[in-house]
Order: structure tokens, then sequence, then C-alpha cells
């Protein structure tokens, strides 16, 4: 997958940064939490297990595809929007995030 990839969907170009969980990428857990961020269009891709500051981890958008392929299936997701599933393979809730 290039950047130049007609295959690529999501909005942001497949080497720009991302934020994760080191539950995701240490201990496999699934990416279960998908946040498209309104302010900066920045994604993350998250394991909801922490919410510790110290567990983030920064990849790029290609890094999280090439670790979960399912992705693709929300890479549409609007800035501003959260998907969240109870598993990998279950259908995605979408949902707009609320303004504090």
């Amino acid at each position: 997958m290039s950047e130049s990839s007609p295959e690529w969907k999501f909005d942001q170009e497949p080497k720009v940064g991302a934020v994760t969980t080191r539950q995701v990428l240490d201990d496999s857990s699934p990416i279960l939490l998908v946040i498209h961020y309104g302010d900066d269009c920045s994604w993350a891709f998250l394991c909801d297990t922490t919410e510790d500051e110290t567990d983030s981890r920064m990849v790029t958008m290609e890094q999280m595809v090439k670790l979960d392929p399912t992705l693709e299936d929300i890479a549409d997701l609007p800035p501003g929007w959260i998907a969240y599933r109870d598993f990998v393979g279950d259908e995605w809730d979408k949902f707009e995030e609320e303004e504090e």
C-alpha cells in the first residue's frame, strides 16, 4: 500500500501518525474503539482496556491497517465521530463525539 495507492481508504496518508496503546501492540489486545478527532482529523485505534497515558503509543495509519484490516470498514468515519465494537468482526456502532 503506497501513498499513491487507489486502495487506501482513509483521509490520512498511510505514513501519518496515529495513536494506539501498548496493549494493542504488545499484548495483541483487539482494537474495539476508534476515534477520528474533529479538531485535527487524527485517528486513535484503542483497545478500550486502559486510559493510562503511559500506555499510549504512536504508530502509522498503515501499521494499524496491517495489524487489523477490518479497520478499513470504518475508513469513512467522519472527523468528530467514534466507532465502537464488542469484538473483532462485530458490527461497528458509530456516533458523533459529544462536545465538552
